[in-house]
């Protein structure tokens, strides 16, 4: 089996990140999934753990811990999703992404157990959890000395969440997968407080009260060791850049002028929230100095998250997907980039509260290009465009649904000073990311490639060409 048969084969089963997952959350539990694992020799037993849950910010959390782990000398893995544009992003030992040689060979050693056991059929494994088995094959395979995982959805029922963790971690909590996780913030907090165990260490990140009151019921009643921020440890900006920043950090110990790599004045807050989950991994035979830290996180990167592309004009990739997301990027915006003109190329998955998403960004944008990302669940950018007059106009306002034809338009259109964004959608930013890094020069806009605009309040008819 190659890679290209590898996806092949894995492409055949459900895929919750492409389509909406069931209204209520899955109808199953994780005790198919551990008997899956257990044809495969349980892997996730293979190596401890740490499990990262949250809405907001649990990607970077989990990529800053690894990080300073394996400069400290340990042997690490890191499972994270989504992906920008290769799914051989999501696994990773020592910062390398798993080859495609591996990849297949991981996902050969899956195949026979695809076939079904004890009556439950194939077609009862996700491609989620199929992924996430391929990624402890691979940790057990390289002998990891530890994994840091990233849940995918949730946490009570994600497929991570078979492994023990030595450390659970739950970053900022926020509305968001409210069709799966529960529509208010008690109830999404009660699915990512599924992680923590019975006399387990976790490490909460500042939390809205409601989600705050669920998380610390569910860690006294499992009688968990909690480090809260704001308590247990806090942390003090000392200044944000376009390409990270500087902030001082008081846990189980006090760091001065740490250099983070990771752009956004939000970044902070996760990296607070990583350092004090690497204090409590020391407890378990995880030691990191210093210097290990200091080095990780000044050289840490997360793509498509608050990711700068120099030029004229700028170009800032975020992968904001829900309001609150939305409404902390603009807040990081207006700190970085002062005074700036913002345009703005923007999609959203169907199933997101783009409503929301639109009234937190419509007052930090100039223009606005509406597109739409390469993925099932994505909105019609005429559908957004429509939406978007309605909850807060900005205009002018256009909708341009290829992604790529989209970009040269919104650059078209900003001036050399302008700060053009690219936001609402992972799937979206992976694709312009991709086109960036791929682009030789820049291309002439594609002016007859939009549906429809809004000038001055008036509506421009679509040209008769149709789609781009």
């Amino acid at each position: 089996m190659d890679y290209v048969a590898a996806v092949a084969l894995l492409d055949r089963f459900v895929n919750f990140e492409q389509t909406p997952a069931p209204a209520g959350g899955r109808s199953w539990d994780l005790d198919a999934f551990r008997l899956f694992l257990g044809d495969l020799g349980f892997p996730e037993r293979a190596f401890p753990s740490v499990l990262v849950a949250g809405t907001k910010g649990k990607g970077s959390v989990a990529t800053l811990v690894a990080g300073a782990l394996s400069a400290a000398g340990h042997r690490v893995g890191l499972y994270t999703s989504p992906h920008l544009a290769s799914l051989r992003e999501r696994i990773a030992v020592d910062g390398a992404p798993i080859s495609e040689a591996e990849f297949a060979e991981r996902i050969a050693g899956i195949a026979p157990a695809l076939e079904g056991r004890d009556g439950v059929a194939a077609s009862f494994r996700t491609w989620f959890e199929i992924v996430t088995a391929a990624a402890f094959l691979h940790f057990r395979a390289a002998r990891v000395d530890v994994a840091v995982l990233e849940v995918g959805l949730g946490g009570r029922l994600d497929a991570t969440n078979v492994v023990d963790p030595e450390i659970s971690v739950v970053t900022s909590i926020s509305l968001d997968h409210t069709r799966t996780l529960g529509s208010t913030l008690e109830e999404i907090a009660r699915e990512k407080a599924g992680i923590l165990r019975d006399g387990g260490v976790a490490v909460f990140a500042p939390q809205p009260p409601e989600a705050r009151r669920v998380l610390s019921s569910e860690a006294r009643r499992r009688s968990a060791t909690v480090f809260e921020a704001g308590r247990d440890f806090t942390w003090r900006e000392l200044g944000a850049e376009p390409r990270g920043g500087l902030f001082d950090y008081a846990g189980e110990r006090r760091l001065e002028e740490v250099r983070l790599g990771l752009a956004g004045a939000f970044q902070f807050e996760n990296a607070a929230v990583a350092l004090r989950a690497i204090e409590a991994l020391g407890a378990s035979g995880f030691p990191v100095g210093e210097s290990a830290i200091r080095s990780a996180f000044a050289a840490a990167r997360w793509p498509g998250r608050f990711e700068v592309f120099p030029g004229e004009p700028t170009i800032l990739l975020d992968g904001a997907h829900n309001p609150y997301s939305v409404q902390v990027l603009v807040r990081s915006i207006g700190r970085i980039f002062p005074g700036r003109r913002v345009v703005a190329l923007f999609a959203a998955s169907r199933d997101k509260d783009q409503t929301g998403m639109l009234a937190a960004l419509a007052p930090a944008v100039s223009r606005v290009v509406f597109t739409e990302a390469s993925a099932l669940r994505a909105a019609p950018a005429p559908a957004l465009l429509a939406l978007s007059q309605g909850v807060a106009p900005v205009r002018p306002a256009e909708a341009v649904p290829s992604p790529l034809d989209a970009l040269t338009r919104a650059r078209a259109i900003a001036e050399p000073d302008d700060l053009l964004l690219v936001t609402g959608s992972l799937y979206l930013v992976g694709a312009v990311r991709e086109a960036l890094l791929a682009e030789a020069e820049p291309v002439a806009a594609p002016r007859d490639a939009v549906l429809h605009s809004l000038r001055d309040g008036s509506m421009l008819h679509p040209p008769t060409r149709g789609r781009a």
